[in-house]
């Protein structure tokens, strides 16, 4: 639904709106997940889910949008390497080492929150491309209609 509702709206403003919610979610959800309570828990973790979609579902289309189609591979790629790198890899080491030194959720929060505000901060100055930009670099193949299978790439400037 996340992915569909960015094709609509703008995926920019969609992964703003995400990150914001990750700014402030934690500070609700380890509460919850504090209490004792199945059902918060549960619910603390449907909505950290639903978040996580605003966020996942639109970024590859937002990512690969911020470069010319030419470049769309190369440029994505070492973002997609390193944001799995630092947040798959790194997080859990500095979660568990945070939690053992603190033992408390508030500075696991603050660490999400200050990743919110470094996503905000580079998601900021990202441009908002038309979702129909690909049509100036491509034409349909002779005798091809519209099938997006039968496009061939047409030089810039023709």
């Amino acid at each position: 639904m996340a992915g569909a509702l960015s094709d609509r709206w703008n995926r920019r403003r969609m992964y703003l709106g995400g990150a914001a919610a990750v700014a402030v979610w934690p500070f609700v959800f380890f509460p919850m997940a504090d209490s004792g309570s199945f059902g918060l828990l549960v619910l603390g973790v449907v909505v950290a889910l639903a978040i996580h979609s605003l966020l996942y579902r639109p970024q590859a289309a937002f990512v690969a949008e911020q470069f010319t189609p030419r470049l769309r591979y190369t440029g994505s790629s070492p973002a997609y390497t390193l944001a799995g790198v630092i947040g798959g890899a790194v997080a859990p080491l500095l979660f568990t080492a945070l939690l053992g030194s603190f033992g408390s959720w508030l500075p696991l929060a603050l660490y999400l929150a200050g990743t919110a505000v470094v996503t905000i901060v580079g998601v900021l100055p990202g441009g908002d491309p038309a979702h129909d930009e690909d049509e100036e670099f491509t034409r349909p193949a002779k005798g091809a209609g519209r099938s997006p299978g039968r496009m061939v790439r047409e030089a810039p400037g023709r």
